[in-house]
Order: structure tokens, then C-alpha cells, then sequence
């Protein structure tokens, strides 16, 4: 059953990128600029990295509390992005009347805006991010095992800021109407500024 309520969304990614079954030229395109944009990431990163590295031992220190905030800033962004994104798929979207009326368990049906909702709030921002936390692995001349745990966060972070994003969109909508969504973007919005600041509170940066 969970397969089948996501059979539209991978139907409509796969029409999306490959219509009609065959690749197109702005496919082909998009994928060279995406391509394009890592590669200039990765090289910047490096070299920016490298140069804080090759000081002294605070040069060091600094590298490691840029990737602390980096990490923490990337986590509490994908959380932000997901409160906004959950409203309008558990509460205001044109087919959840449809969605609910039919006979399938509520644990399925929220499953399924979990995983849309991840794809759709996190993979630009993990696509773009790999590259940066890359390079610190080659700066600091990780192991083999640094690239597929690499790759492991890269899926556990949007996952776990997902089901914490959510939990907390529940939480607001029993305060505020969902259809009062901009004083709840507002909300969020001063909520997400608050969390900004304890970061860099707590990291003393």
C-alpha cells in the first residue's frame, strides 16, 4: 500500500526529468550546470579549507568550528524548510480530502508526506552540500571510510530534520489555523532566528 500512494510522485519525478521515457536536452543541461555548480563548490572549499588548515593549531580549531556550524546550520535549514513545506501537505493540500476518504491506515498515509516532503525540502540543499563537507575530507586526509559515511549522513540528516520538522508542524497547527499560513511562516520565520542564535551561542565561535 505504501508503494502504490507513492506511485504518482515517482511517476511525476520520472515524467518530469525523463518525459515520454527518452532524456531530454534541458535534462542533459540541468544535470551539467548541477555537475558544474558542485565542481565549483568542492574546488572553493578546498581551497579555503586548505588555506585555514595549512596555519597554526587555531587555523585548525577554525576549520573544525566551520564544519560544526555548517553542519548545525544545514540541520536547523532543512528543519525550517520542512515546517513551512508540511503545513501545505498535511493540512492545506488539494488532495487530502481524496487522500484521507480512501481505505488506507493514517500511519501509511503520513509515511508518504514524510518521504515526498523530505525529497521535495532536502535535496537541493544535501546535492550542494556534499561537495563542501567533501572537501574537509580531503583536506584532513579522511580514510575510505570517511566517503561513505559521508553519504550516510547525507541521507540521516534530512531524514531525522524531517521527522522533527513535522512533530513540531503538528504541534503549531493545534495552536494556529492551518489556513492562517503566513502568521505561521511568520512564526517559523522567528522561531528559526531564535535557533540561529543559541547555535552560534553555543558554538562561541
Amino acid at each position: 500500500m505504501k508503494g502504490a500512494l507513492l506511485l504518482p510522485f515517482r511517476l511525476g519525478t520520472r515524467n518530469r526529468f525523463f518525459p515520454g521515457g527518452s532524456l531530454p536536452l534541458r535534462s542533459i543541461g540541468l544535470l551539467l550546470v548541477g555537475l558544474l555548480i558542485c565542481l565549483a563548490l568542492y574546488l572553493i572549499s578546498v581551497r579555503t579549507i586548505g588555506y585555514f588548515h595549512a596555519q597554526n593549531e587555531l587555523g585548525i580549531i577554525l576549520s573544525l568550528k566551520l564544519l560544526q556550524m555548517a553542519w548545525l546550520m544545514l540541520f536547523a535549514m532543512l528543519i525550517f524548510s520542512c515546517m513551512v513545506s508540511a503545513v501545505s501537505a498535511l493540512y492545506l493540500s488539494q488532495d487530502n480530502e481524496i487522500v484521507f476518504a480512501a481505505p488506507v491506515a493514517p500511519t501509511d498515509l503520513y509515511f508518504m508526506r514524510y518521504v515526498t516532503t523530505t525529497v521535495y525540502t532536502s535535496w537541493m540543499m544535501m546535492a550542494f552540500s556534499i561537495p563542501v563537507f567533501g572537501a574537509y575530507g580531503r583536506v584532513f586526509a579522511a580514510g575510505p571510510w570517511f566517503w561513505p559515511l559521508l553519504l550516510f549522513c547525507a541521507v540521516a540528516i534530512p531524514l531525522s530534520a524531517t521527522g522533527i520538522g513535522m512533530l513540531l508542524t503538528v504541534a503549531l497547527v493545534n495552536l494556529f489555523p492551518a489556513r492562517r499560513t503566513k502568521d505561521i511562516v511568520v512564526y517559523l520565520s522567528l522561531c528559526f532566528g531564535i535557533f540561529i542564535y543559541l547555535i552560534f551561542r553555543m558554538l562561541q565561535p
